[in-house]
């Protein structure tokens, strides 16, 4: 038997593992999550009728009261390589808010977190949405020409709240794009690409959404190392 478990635990790990926090269009703020898969003789487990699994896990941030567990929603059968553009967070059927906690490691160091109960493996967070009701706007990130689609993913970071959010394609207007930004929002968009066996970087701080939501990014070439480094610490 194999047990598998991730964590998804900063901005960047959302980025590595392309699992943006939206659900189905709508931004969601989260506090962290996992994948946790059990295998068994080459067959994938589930979880038996009416059984469940508590996680407690540490945030980098102050836990938030209002969590709720939610779960991927993935392309089936199951990517086992490569981007599952068909990612979406969907809220679980018990909405009730999940539990925090606090405490300290064997040092004495204080720890605080979530304590997560799920009846499903593989992709599990604790998300919340974050208000809708908030003045938003579409964003709109263009890239030199032989940056695209088949090459470069893009992604808008939110500074102060665990958001990533995935731009998508707008073959009109050669650009990539996504809606529902809060006005006044501080972010961060990031291009990743790849031109034959060069990698590239591009970044622009955004202070202000809505005074602009117009955005040129710039790729520069990088070095794996450098990448990798640039994203464990978003």
């Amino acid at each position: 038997m194999r047990f598998e478990f991730f964590r998804l635990k900063k901005k960047g790990d959302f980025i590595k593992f392309f699992k943006p926090t939206t659900s189905s269009g709508y931004l969601v703020e989260s506090g962290g999550g996992f994948f946790i898969r059990v295998v068994k003789n080459g067959q994938e487990l589930k979880l038996a009728p009416n059984a469940s699994i508590t996680v407690r896990f540490a945030d980098t941030e102050d836990p938030k009261t209002n969590m709720q567990v939610f779960h991927a929603r993935e392309t089936l059968p199951f990517i086992s390589s490569g981007i599952d553009t068909m990612h979406t967070w969907t809220r679980h059927t018990d909405t009730s808010w999940i539990k925090t906690w606090q405490g300290q490691d064997s040092l004495g160091n204080a720890l605080k977190g979530y304590e997560l109960t799920t009846t499903q493996l593989r992709w599990t967070a604790a998300n919340r949405y974050i208000d809708s009701t908030l003045p938003h706007t579409n964003i709109f990130a263009y890239l030199p020409q032989n940056f695209t689609n088949k090459n470069t993913v893009v992604y808008a970071v939110f500074e102060n709240q665990k958001i990533v959010v995935n731009l998508t394609a707008e073959y009109r207007s050669r650009s990539f794009t996504t809606m529902r930004i809060p006005r006044g929002a501080k972010i961060r968009i990031l291009s990743f690409s790849r031109l034959g066996t060069d990698l590239y970087l591009g970044t622009r701080l955004v202070n202000d959404v809505g005074t602009n939501n117009v955005y040129k990014i710039e790729p520069q070439k990088k070095s794996l190392t450098d990448i990798l480094a640039y994203i464990n610490n978003l």
